[in-house]
């Protein structure tokens, strides 16, 4: 996963996911902030992507951000936390 501070990655996706639902929801086709694009970015640097293409429509950055979240997922189930590993070595 990634040095970049805060909270795990994983959790951050998950609640990008839940505010892009929201946003494709109420105006699927409206173009995304530039705040919304940004924080995208900075997932998939977060979880070791490589770079979404830019969304167009609220729709798009949904789906780039299940695309993320698979990412996320699939790093972290081939690298277990250390924590998770500490606990076997007692």
């Amino acid at each position: 996963m990634s040095t970049i501070p805060g909270p795990d990655p994983r959790a951050a996706t998950r609640g990008f996911i839940a505010l892009a639902l929201d946003l494709a929801r109420v105006d699927p086709t409206r173009r995304p902030t530039a705040e919304m694009r940004q924080w995208l970015a900075d997932l998939a640097l977060a979880v070791n992507a490589p770079p979404p293409p830019v969304p167009q429509t609220h729709l798009e950055l949904l789906e780039s951000a299940l695309r993320l979240e698979r990412e996320a997922h699939t790093h972290a189930e081939s690298a277990p936390p250390d924590r998770a590993l500490a606990g076997l070595a007692d």
